[in-house]
């Protein structure tokens, strides 16, 4: 006789029938069959794992590798034990085991072959998790019930957090790692721009239009005239009500860079369809002056981080200079638009675009144009002097790391350097490193280095003639002193810490110092510390992963939400105190605003924005 019952799926012997999943009932006349009972207890742990790891370490504001390892490994570890669980511990029949295995791969399986190109990982990072815990619900509210009775009601569950996927597309994750998701049949703002954008190289073709020159009050660079995000003057109380305007509001290409404003006219880098684009606007009306393009699409292959290029433009003597996500470095006339020479960085530095693409934008002074290069491997090239007018190499400098900071041009005990941030040390060990190397040969002053992991953003800031701001993201804020070696014949710099202050942790803002404050974004909230003691002094209004600039002359910061809302604030010692907030523009904003004179101009991904305030 078979030792295999077929009615209790279990093993008998001697007229005992034993299982591990359950007991068999039999009647007089005709047997019947319970199933086995379902063991549930590890999936309900694997479904609280799956909570643990996509949503306590953004609570606890932990820092941004540790958040996205989280996520990243927990969905790995997680799928794996789902997968054990099923075939070792469920106490399903080998036959059940399959058919359950094979189904569920099977809508998994779809998902990916028909999501939106733009989702990336999204389903595997929360679909996959999310769907673990829908199964442990489902499994704990059945739990009564019969496999045969529950079965397709988990794998409905299932197909919904996977197949759901299918009606979605994404422009990236928030600075939070959360997609940031929409139908996926509606258009997206860079198709909605192709179909009204203006003809390439509008206006361009005017060569007798005048030289732009540089006005009192205007934006030429990245962080501001002194690249410290440092506004102007603004002609308007914050004793008195505040009337907000809206100038214009257009839309534009996908872009994770600032803007610039010079001479009446605004210029920006975004991505027009597959190519990168210098484009210049009119600063009174967003009309479209000129656009300059050239072929290059970046799209890193997770869709984490979005399309687009990353630098903010640069103005000088009637040039503007821009770096593009994959490395090409262009300089073209402000007035026009017309290409004085295009270099690619890469070709020359043997590096390449880090995951999240090249996010630098150059330093320019004289003839000298600075771009930072990326890239691991230590025989590469890190630093580029570029001659301004006709793109020819002045000197190179290696000796870095992978970056998405931008360089920046500053004076430290009488010394013309080159401060920049890179997130590996060159041959030591892992960190984040800040290099200073003379303005005029490359060649390396000093250096100050950190062992935290993750990526580093913040450009370097400069306090005065001696004192600079290195912000590692992981690591906080950390005051320097630099001094210059006492002779002539020393070559050895003295770097002092003055003080450490692990919480500010500024890792998509760049701070800025006011009124004896380092104030700054850290963690989504507003933050200040004192900058003679590096104490905590207060934090307060969220923002996400938005942006800051210092409004010092008002004791204020204008700072914008990454869901693009502008708030004026009045900062003090003793706190900060709303004056004004309004929404600015729709979209995730990652990009900082402006201020020239009256007027706020600001952009994100989809939407360039201007504002004029008054009494």
């Amino acid at each position: 006789m078979d030792p295999y019952c077929l009615d209790c799926r279990s093993y008998r012997f001697k007229k005992a029938r034993i299982t591990f999943q359950g007991y068999c009932k039999m009647n007089s006349s005709n047997p019947t069959i319970a199933d086995r009972p379902v063991r549930i207890w590890p999936v309900i742990v694997i479904g609280c794992m799956a909570l643990v790891t996509l949503f306590v370490p953004t609570l606890l504001s932990r820092p941004d590798f540790e958040r996205f390892g989280a996520i990243a490994l927990g969905a790995a570890l997680e799928t794996l034990l789902m997968l054990l669980w099923l075939l070792l511990l469920s106490r399903l029949p080998w036959t059940q085991k399959f058919v359950s295995l094979f189904a569920a791969a099977g809508v998994a399986t779809m998902a990916f072959l028909l999501q939106h190109r733009d989702l990336g990982v999204s389903i595997f990072l929360y679909g996959f998790p999310l769907g673990f815990v829908a199964i442990a619900v489902v499994l704990w509210l059945t739990r009564t019930k019969s496999w045969r009775d529950r079965r397709w009601i988990v794998l409905g569950a299932w197909s919904i957090f996977t197949l759901g996927w299918l009606l979605f597309r994404s422009d990236g994750f928030k600075a939070s790692f959360f997609p940031e998701i929409y139908w996926r049949w509606l258009p997206n703002s860079e198709e909605r721009l192709a179909q009204n954008e203006p003809p390439p190289n509008a206006g361009s073709e005017s060569s007798e239009t005048p030289p732009v020159q540089l006005r009192p009050g205007d934006w030429p660079r990245f962080r501001g005239t002194h690249s410290d995000g440092q506004a102007g003057h603004l002609d308007v109380s914050l004793d008195v009500p505040i009337q907000v305007k809206t100038l214009w509001k257009i839309e534009a290409g996908p872009s994770w860079g600032s803007i610039i404003a010079v001479g009446g006219w605004i210029y920006t880098l975004e991505q027009r369809n597959e190519d990168e684009a210098i484009v210049c606007l009119n600063a009174d009306t967003g009309e479209t002056r000129w656009i300059y393009r050239y072929k290059n699409r970046f799209e890193d292959p997770t869709k984490v981080s979005g399309v687009g290029p990353r630098g903010t433009p640069i103005f000088s003597d009637g040039v503007i200079f821009a770096v593009g996500a994959d490395g090409h470095v262009s300089a073209v006339t402000a007035n026009a638009g017309k290409l004085i020479w295009q270099k690619q960085l890469f070709d020359i530095t043997k590096g390449k675009s880090p995951q999240w693409g090249l996010s630098t934008s150059p330093s320019l002074s004289g003839d000298d144009c600075i771009v930072m290069s990326s890239g691991s491997n230590e025989s590469a090239i890190q630093l580029v002097n570029f001659h301004s007018r006709d793109g020819s190499l002045q000197w190179t400098a290696d000796g870095g790391g992978e970056t998405y900071s931008s360089p920046i041009r500053t004076s430290l005990s009488g010394v013309e350097q080159i401060l920049s941030v890179y997130n590996r040390m060159g041959g030591e060990q892992l960190g984040h490193v800040l290099i200073s190397r003379d303005a005029k040969s490359g060649k390396e002053l000093w250096r100050y280095g950190t062992n935290a992991a993750g990526n580093v953003m913040a450009t370097p800031l400069v306090v005065d003639s001696q004192h600079v701001v290195f912000c590692d993201p992981n690591a906080g804020a950390t005051l320097l002193k630099v001094i210059s070696p006492p002779t002539s014949e020393s070559q050895t710099w003295t770097i002092e810490t003055q003080w450490k202050q692990s919480t500010f942790l500024s890792e998509f803002s760049d701070p800025a110092v006011q009124d004896g404050m380092l104030v700054g974004i850290c963690k989504g909230l507003l933050t200040a510390i004192d900058l003679d003691t590096g104490k905590r002094l207060w934090k307060k209004f969220r923002f996400g992963g938005g942006q800051m600039i210092s409004l010092a002359s008002q004791n204020a910061v204008l700072a914008i939400s990454e869901e693009g809302k502008l708030s004026l604030i009045r900062i003090a010692r003793e706190g900060p105190k709303l004056i004004q907030e309004w929404q600015a523009i729709d979209g995730k904003t990652w990009n900082h605003p402006i201020l020239v004179g009256n007027r706020i101009y600001c952009r994100n991904y989809e939407q360039i924005a201007c504002f004029e305030l008054s009494n």
